[in-house]
């Protein structure tokens, strides 16, 4: 088969119509067709090219993927949808014009159009989807349009190529991974609409950005491996700061934390060597860079006053670490803060901290003298796992009801002036009652997982 001409008596082109039909070079689609079914023309490889009529209203999922041989497609403003993956892997495609009426485009619509150098998105799209220009390394420029409120994850992932971005002032968030790749950016202007950042790790090209003092969470791997970055403003509308946001920004050389970071995830700042080596502090925050082979040579740490937050795995590759002094003020200890610190053997929280995170003290194995203030309110899950030196299974310590390896009676009375219970305090299937006393206050989430015989 190596033409089609579709009579007018057809009103729609059915799913998986011409799938793998990659002989087929020519097809005529009459204008009585309204739409265009799901991998109509999947695999039709030898197709180049095909005339959209006026009368299509809504092409589906993969209807043209992998039709590497288009070069060139117009969708007509009678469409108002483009399904995903619809033009996915149609390598040959160079310019796609997309008319004004369609309202979405799918994930991952044009994923894989590795020879598209321009697409016009017109002011009628709101919605683009997750990857939908996934890997179209030769797109150059884009201008998304006003109406348009979320920047998906992954949608320009790997254009290598672009240069330039247009963000309108109707985008509240920014995915990840939304520019991850984009090498060739080295601006970008984040309008004071967007609350939440992330999507431009590998942005390597890129050597400043100001963020809008809209912006409240800068997210996971926001700034990731972006090796050019050289300044960073974080405005005090910031709040928290996502895991790895900055690993690997080797270029930057001081960084302003404001005192609204309440938060601020583990490897954060991992790699950024141009902040100082090992263990760092930075605006009343404890991070660890790139120094693991000095991180691993510390006995004891004064943690110095006027910090806020020990952040995740500052101290993680600390295997030489027995004494820590920890100040008040800290108000939270990050994941994984000092897991693995064989040889420490006595820590005081102070009573500024009301929070411990996932890990943090996980298989500090010597660990024996534990001071947890009244005033703590969260205690993540597996903070103490593994401190074997604290008791087996099930222990308490200052009010709190803690696990060190998960084994616990079949039947357990947590005893009067409790005021806490950890997450995943209790996880164990022999569990089959538990008496909780008053006196607690806080039961942390999660606190009786896999406790399946748990009856009363």
């Amino acid at each position: 088969l190596t033409s089609v001409t579709i009579p007018s008596s057809v009103t729609s082109i059915g799913g998986s119509a011409f799938w793998g039909c990659s002989g087929l070079t020519s097809v005529t689609i009459p204008s009585s067709v309204t739409s265009i079914g799901g991998s109509a023309f999947w695999g039709c490889s030898g197709l180049t090219s095909v005339t959209i009529p006026s009368s299509v209203t809504s092409i589906g999922g993969s209807a043209f993927l992998g039709c590497s041989g288009l070069t060139s497609v117009t969708i007509p403003s009678s469409v108002t949808s483009i399904g995903n993956d619809a033009f996915s892997g149609c390598s040959g495609l160079t310019s796609v014009t997309i008319s004004k009426g369609v309202t979405s485009i799918g994930s991952y619509a044009f994923e894989d159009c590795r020879g598209l150098k321009s697409v016009t998105i017109p002011s009628s799209v709101t919605s683009i989807g997750a990857h939908a220009f996934y890997n179209c390394s030769a797109l150059t420029s884009v201008t998304i349009p006003y109406g348009v409120t979320r920047i998906c994850e992954g949608v320009f992932l790997g254009c290598s190529g672009l240069t330039s971005v247009t963000i309108p002032s109707s985008v509240t968030s920014i995915e990840g991974a939304a520019f991850h790749g984009c090498k060739g950016l080295t601006s970008v202007l984040i309008p004071d609409s967007v609350t939440s950042l992330a999507g431009f790790s590998g942005c390597s090209g890129l050597t400043s950005v100001m963020i809008p003092a809209s912006v409240t969470c800068i997210g996971d791997a926001a700034f990731s491996d972006c090796g050019g970055l050289k300044s960073v403003s974080i405005p005090s509308s910031v709040t928290s700061i996502g895991r790895q946001a900055f690993k690997n920004c080797s270029g930057l050389t001081s960084m302003k934390i404001p005192s609204s970071v309440q938060s601020i995830g583990s490897s954060a700042f991992s790699g950024c060597s141009g902040l100082g080596d090992g263990v760092v502090v930075v605006d009343g925050c404890v991070l660890t860079t790139n120094g693991d082979s000095l991180r691993s040579h510390i006995i004891t740490y004064d943690i110095p006053r006027g910090t806020r937050i020990i952040v995740g795995g500052a101290f993680s590759a600390c295997k030489m670490l027995e004494f820590v002094t920890i100040p008040e003020g800290v108000k939270s200890i990050g994941y994984a803060a000092f897991k693995g610190c064989k040889k420490l053997e006595s820590v005081a929280i102070p009573t500024s901290a009301g929070f411990i995170g996932p890990y943090a003290f996980e298989k500090c194995v010597s660990l024996k003298t534990l001071t947890i203030p009244s005033g703590m309110w969260n205690i993540d899950i597996h903070a103490f796992f593994g401190c074997r030196a604290l008791g087996e299974g099930v222990v308490i310590r200052n009010g709190w009801v803690l696990t060190v390896n998960g084994s616990c009676p079949s039947d357990y009375e947590i005893p009067q002036g409790t005021i806490g219970i950890a997450s995943e305090a209790f996880w164990s299937q022999r569990l089959k009652s538990v008496t909780i006393p008053s006196s607690v206050k806080h039961m942390c989430y999660w606190t009786f997982p896999y406790c399946d015989n748990l009856t009363s």
